[in-house]
């Protein structure tokens, strides 16, 4: 014979608060995920599609599709964080990849200055390239007819008789050509695209105080003629860049768990000491913020108790008045 089981009554208002406390979690996740993409363009039509979704998840609960609900509501919070997190991601990479171009060419206009003759035509356009004064698209023309003047010989000037000699003196050596020559002179544009990707992804964080040290950083290093010695003071650039998008990511994380708790407790009057402390530590330090969030979970559930006590005695105390107790 079994012993006596407790038997948990969960009543409609606790499924509708539950769930209208999961729809405040989405409208938080969804504030979030605007700000995140405020600098990345959000088109009006993505937001009508998630306001539409919105609306839809409403509907759900207001139709007392309690468990359909939550497992829905939790595929879009998950869904927002991705979405924010893959829109970032292709930004710096797509922004890397140029910005990448455009170090390599104003360090390639340098060395090719070094090559060309005070006073010719292409003198003046590589120095305004090396300056970075110039576009993409007007950095590798310049870039083009300076590799075209100073390492093709110009054949078309040249008769007949002296061709055939220049030829001969030459031994058969190939003009070499530019992206060769590039390769040899500055980092590599993968490597390059690698380092400003990190960087570009910590200025999508709200990382740009961090983003602008280490970019120093890396002109820095990228100025050391020895290869040998740049690339392992790149390898360690690397490490710190990656450890700083790590840092940034996390607190990412912390701020949108911050921003749901806070939607959380600006429902009751009893949390808005909880709340302006959370508030305030979104301005501190990350151990300030992991304080004020672990402190405001506490509260909360404290809150959440007495309001889960509440509506069971409220519950009990209808169903004595229903069969006529006063």
């Amino acid at each position: 014979m079994s012993g006596p089981k407790v038997v948990k009554v969960i009543t409609r208002e606790e499924l509708v608060a539950t769930g209208e406390s999961l729809l405040r979690k989405r409208d938080a996740a969804l504030a979030e995920w605007e700000r995140a993409c405020t600098t990345l363009g959000v088109s009006p039509a993505d937001q009508m599609v998630s306001k539409a979704r919105r609306n839809a998840l409403e509907q759900m609960l207001r139709a007392d599709r309690f468990g359909e609900f939550g497992q829905a509501v939790a595929r879009e919070i998950n869904f927002l964080e991705a979405d924010a997190s893959g829109r970032r991601e292709r930004a710096s990479q797509a922004r890397a990849q140029e910005r990448a171009r455009l170090h390599s060419g104003k360090e390639l206009a340098k060395t090719l200055l070094r090559q060309a003759a005070p006073g010719t035509a292409e003198w003046g356009e590589l120095e305004r390239a090396a300056a970075g004064e110039l576009g993409l698209k007007d950095l590798d023309a310049v870039l083009a007819r300076a590799q075209q003047a100073l390492f093709q010989p110009a054949a078309a000037q040249l008769g007949a008789n002296q061709q055939a000699l220049a030829a001969r003196l030459a031994g058969g050596e190939k003009t070499e050509d530019l992206e060769v020559w590039r390769r040899r002179q500055v980092i590599s544009p993968s490597r390059l695209e690698a380092i400003f990707g990190h960087i570009l992804a910590l200025e999508l964080l709200g990382q740009a105080g961090r983003a602008a040290e280490l970019h120093q950083q890396m002109l820095s290093v990228a100025s050391i003629p020895e290869d040998a010695v740049r690339e392992m003071r790149l390898d360690s650039l690397v490490i710190s860049l990656k450890k700083a998008k790590e840092d940034a990511v996390g607190l990412e994380k912390l701020r949108r768990k911050a921003a749901f708790l806070g939607a959380e407790l600006a429902r009751y009057r009893e949390g808005m000491e909880a709340l302006q402390t959370l508030q305030a530590a979104t301005r501190g330090t990350v151990s300030e913020l992991q304080a004020a969030v672990t402190a405001g979970e506490q509260r909360l559930a404290e809150l959440h108790a007495a309001d889960v006590a509440d509506a069971r005695r409220r519950a009990v105390l209808d169903g004595l008045q229903q069969l006529g107790y006063r």
